[in-house]
């Protein structure tokens, strides 16, 4: 017998195995050189405020991004149970950790429930296919590991997350007829787009053929949905596209899967250097004919519109936001960013309906510099009664949540000579 063999029989027969030296997996380095974008900057102006953007403006959380798959061969549940009883009576470490500067993707055991409790190696064909597609990539910094058990929900990947500060965590199940893998960002606001299933078989016994004839497919699509993630994390757009434009040459099957992708498609295309506004709002557009009580995706066409600024886009924008906003009123996004709009429609009435917007934000819990930048410069352009002390409280504020926001003393240095003009006196 082995000694891994061994172990296994002593701990079925509940003695203590015997400790085992575990030999660490060489990684092969591969040389990359990386595209280099230039940051762009925004035009000035004579009151300033922060643009509407993608980045979430509200605390950040967790969701899981799932990925319909076919997917084939999980290591036994009872070899894992051996691997982590031995790890920690030698004294290491239970769960890999990120190290300094590295992206980490765990990959957990999929959950096995065929009625025959047939063993397939998903995992492992998962991860060797990403590895392929990060050496592929010239990635030196991302490693793929595995995590020491099965995650049942997207709680538990959230703190696998978090526990190896891993920025992305992918963990599923399979039975006779479907295999399920999901995929959770641990380090950004993700679209959810709901349970995603693909039937690759209707009984026990075809499953093992399924999975060999639509492993390579199905398993190249989720790993380049992973790389893609990185990409888009790094905001390094244009490699983004690249890979998921590589991914729709096999698109998935399943309808709500392939609405994820053409989400991440139309985020990518709102940036980098070949950034194109037309092909990210039609890429939302099919999105929300499959999901159209997504949020998320309002929001990004929304801002595709007023990045756009064609004559009526900024109605349009208008539109798609405040649909967001009702689809999920407790988040700041959507007020802060229709705020914006209303800000560069002008409108009359667009500046109280903009004040009104960001105050709303900042009730559902956006903190952030910008937020009380853009109601100083609300406060600034309208001008009322008291408007002007509210400016210089604002951006105080501002200053004391971001010290390093430079619209927040640009506006500050318009609003004394603004005092200077008007003569009013102020405590500030």
């Amino acid at each position: 017998m082995t000694p891994e063999e061994r172990n296994e029989l002593l701990v079925s027969a509940e003695f203590e195995p015997e400790a085992l030296v575990l030999q660490p997996i060489p990684q092969e380095e591969v040389a990359a050189v990386l595209a280099v974008q230039p940051d762009l900057q925004p035009a000035s102006a004579a009151i300033e405020y922060v643009p509407a953007s993608t980045a979430p403006t509200y605390p950040r959380s967790r969701r899981g991004v799932r990925i319909a798959v076919s997917v084939g061969v999980v290591a036994a549940a009872a070899a894992f149970a051996v691997a982590i009883v031995l790890l920690r009576i030698a004294g290491g470490p239970d769960h890999p950790v990120a190290t300094s500067g590295e992206s980490l993707i765990v990959i957990a055991p999929f959950a096995n429930y065929t009625a025959g409790q047939q063993g397939f190696n998903i995992r492992g064909r998962l991860r060797a296919s990403i590895d392929r597609e990060i050496a592929s990539a010239g990635l030196t910094d991302v490693r793929t590991v595995e995590w020491p058990e099965a995650l049942s929900e997207e709680q538990e990947a959230s703190s696998a997350g978090e526990r190896s500060d891993a920025a992305i965590v992918i963990w599923g199940e399979f039975d006779s007829g479907r295999v399920l893998a999901n995929l959770t960002s641990t380090r950004t606001e993700s679209e959810s787009f709901g349970p995603q299933v693909v039937n690759i078989a209707s009984s026990p016994s075809e499953l093992p053929t399924a999975i060999n004839i639509y492993l390579t497919s199905e398993v190249r699509s989720v790993a380049l949905l992973t790389l893609s993630q990185l990409y888009l994390e790094q905001d390094e757009f244009d490699l983004a596209k690249t890979v998921l434009i590589r991914a729709l040459e096999q698109p998935p099957s399943d309808p709500a899967a392939l609405a994820n992708l053409r989400y991440r498609l139309g985020h990518a295309f709102l940036g980098g250097k070949y950034a194109d506004l037309d092909e990210a709002i039609w890429r939302f557009t099919q999105v929300l004919t499959v999901q159209p009580r997504s949020a998320d995706t309002y929001i990004n066409r929304g801002l595709a519109y007023l990045e756009r600024g064609r004559p009526g886009d900024t109605d349009l924008a208008i539109a798609d936001l405040s649909r967001a906003a009702q689809l999920e009123p407790q988040v700041a996004g959507p007020y802060f960013n229709r705020a914006v709009a209303y800000m560069e429609r002008g409108h009359s009435g667009d500046l109280d309906r903009a004040l009104r917007d960001l105050e709303r934000a900042i009730d559902a819990g956006s903190e952030s510099g910008g937020t009380y930048v853009n109601r100083a410069a609300v406060y600034l352009e309208r001008g009322d009664d008291g408007d002007l002390d509210r400016a210089f409280e604002d951006l105080e504020r501002a200053m004391d949540i971001d010290p390093d926001l430079a619209t927040a003393w640009v506006n500050r240095g318009n609003a004394y000579l603004q005092r200077g003009r008007t003569g009013i006196q102020s405590g500030h």
